[in-house]
C-alpha cells in the first residue's frame, strides 16, 4: 500500500500510514514479506516522506538478513532498500549494508547502470559502511554497466565516489567521462553540477576538453540553476584551475 500511494501521488493521513505500518510490522515479524514486498514497503515511505519506527526498521533488517541467504533478492531491490534508507536520512546497521551489497555483487550479470549509481549514491549519502573491497567489485560492475548509463546514473556514480572518499580507478573515470560527452545534451542543471564538483573534489581533470562541455551545457540550462549549482561550479572551476571560456550572466 506504501508504494501504491507512493506511485499515484497520493497523500493519505498519518493514522492511515501508522496503521499499514503496523500491519507491515506484523507480516515482517511473521516471516511472511517477500524481497520485492520490502522493497515497496520502505520505498514508498521514503518517496512520501513517512518515517518509519524503530521497530520497523528492527524487524525489516532482521527479515533482510534472514532472507539474503535463499537469494531470492535482485538488483533493484538491494539498491531500492538503500537508497530508501538514505532517502529516510537512515543509517543501517553495518550488517545489513554489507549483505545488500555483497548480494548485489554476486547478481553482477542482472545490474544495470541505474542499480548501481542509486546504491553509490546511497552509501555515499549516509555514509554506509562499505569496504573499499567492495567499491573494488562494484567498480566491475559499472565498468561493464556504463554504456547504457544516463546522465543521472553518471553524475550520481561521480558524486558518490567523491562522497565517500573513495578514488576509483583512472581507466573507469575515462569511461564515465566518455559517456558524459556522448550524452551530455541530455545533462541537467543538477547533473553538471554535482559532476564538475565531484570531478574537482577527486582532483581529477577530464581529458576531450569534458569541463569546458560541462560549462557549455551549463551555459544552455542556466535559467534553471539554483545557488547551489552556481557556488558547485565556480569552486570546481577553482579547484581544478580551470577558466571556462563562456560564463552565464
Amino acid at each position: 500500500m506504501f508504494w501504491a500511494f507512493a506511485k499515484v501521488e497520493a497523500k493519505p493521513q498519518q493514522d492511515t500510514l501508522g496503521c499499514l505500518q503496523e500491519g507491515a510490522i506484523a507480516m515482517l515479524n511473521r516471516g511472511v514479506v517477500k524481497p520485492q514486498e520490502m522493497s515497496n514497503c520502505i520505498w514508498g515511505m521514503a518517496t512520501l516522506g513517512y518515517e518509519p519506527s524503530d521497530d520497523f526498521i528492527l524487524f525489516l533488517s532482521r527479515e533482510i538478513e534472514r532472507q539474503i541467504p535463499m537469494k531470492n533478492f535482485v538488483p533493484q531491490t538491494c539498491s531500492n532498500i538503500l537508497w530508501s534508507f538514505a532517502k529516510l536520512e537512515i543509517t543501517p546497521q553495518e550488517t545489513v549494508v554489507r549483505s545488500l551489497v555483497e548480494e548485489t555483487v554476486c547478481l553482477i550479470d542482472k545490474c544495470s547502470s541505474q542499480n548501481i549509481s542509486n546504491l553509490l549514491w546511497a552509501v555515499a549519502k549516509t555514509e554506509m559502511a562499505v569496504t573499499d573491497q567492495q567499491f573494488e567489485q562494484l567498480e566491475s560492475i559499472i565498468q561493464r554497466t556504463v554504456v547504457h548509463a544516463k546522465p543521472q546514473d553518471l553524475a550520481n556514480t561521480l558524486w558518490a565516489f567523491a562522497t565517500s572518499g573513495y578514488q576509483p580507478r583512472l581507466e573507469l573515470l575515462e569511461r564515465i567521462c566518455d559517456m558524459a560527452v556522448k550524452t551530455l545534451k541530455d545533462f541537467n542543471h543538477q547533473n553538471l553540477s554535482n559532476s564538475l564538483w565531484a570531478l574537482a573534489t577527486m582532483d581529477y581533470t577530464p581529458p576531450n576538453n569534458l569541463i569546458d562541455k560541462l560549462f557549455d551545457q551549463l551555459h544552455s540550462v542556466h535559467q534553471t540553476c539554483v545557488p547551489q549549482d552556481i557556488s558547485n561550479s565556480i569552486w570546481a572551476c577553482a579547484n581544478l584551475r580551470f577558466k571556462p571560456t563562456r560564463v552565464s550572466q
